[in-house]
């Protein structure tokens, strides 16, 4: 049987916010793990005021999965999905100069 150790550095996370990372960090896990047939014995998550850690134990050695292609956005197509405005199309150093005069 194998393990699986993450652990996460970050700033400081309050108390309050560290319950609720704990438990959504398990549960994540705990989805996606089951989502894909994958069994395991027991997860354990612990958190301080800087990090996040999770340890799964008793993951099987060898996993078979299948292959799954996910497609993204075409980069060809990106200026549909996210336009490109000029960078002067708002701003004016001084207010006596035009929009026009700003253009090359």
């Amino acid at each position: 049987m194998s393990e699986f150790l993450l652990e996460l550095y970050s700033e400081e996370i309050p108390h309050g916010l560290q319950i609720d990372c704990r438990t959504n960090l398990e549960a994540s896990f705990q989805k996606k793990l089951e989502d894909h047939n994958i069994k395991y014995k027991h997860i354990n998550v612990f958190s301080t005021p800087s990090r996040l850690c999770i340890h799964i134990e008793g993951l099987p050695t060898n996993l078979l999965l299948e292959a799954k292609e996910i497609k993204g956005l075409n980069p060809w197509d990106s200026a549909k999905y996210f336009p490109i405005t000029p960078c002067n199309s708002g701003y004016s150093p001084t207010k006596s100069e035009t929009k026009s005069a700003l253009q090359i």
